[in-house]
């Protein structure tokens, strides 16, 4: 299951990416540079992944305690084991974000703006 999520939060970060090649244009076209692209798309990547992380937790914290009953020997609520998925999660999400970024940003303005979704 952690495999799945990893490899759908990296897909769905390519994807929404690929959806922001429009504006990622129109900001390189009136001055931003290629490392504000990164910074732009890297900042809300982690808000992604943060509201992700956050949600997951207190979900989690909030049914871990109903969980024994469903499967047997499971341990009770670890952070040493959630921190390392987490972080493996997030990075997921920033590699997702980063590599479709570092092609837009090799891009010139008028290709990522013709190439935007309709």
């Amino acid at each position: 299951m952690l495999g799945i999520a990893v490899v759908g939060a990296f897909a769905l970060m390519s994807l929404w990416v690929r959806s922001l090649l429009g504006e990622l244009g129109v900001r390189r076209a009136v001055g931003a540079r290629r490392r504000d692209l990164f910074g732009f798309v890297l900042a809300r990547a982690m808000g992604v992944a943060m509201a992700g992380i956050a949600t997951g937790l207190w979900f989690g914290w909030a049914v871990w305690s109903e969980l024994p009953a469903v499967v047997h020997g499971l341990e009770p609520w670890n952070p040493a084991i959630v921190s390392p998925l987490a972080c493996l999660l997030v990075g997921s999400v920033l590699a997702g974000a980063l590599v479709p970024t570092w092609r837009a940003a090799r891009m010139s303005p008028s290709v990522m703006i013709a190439s935007r979704p309709a």
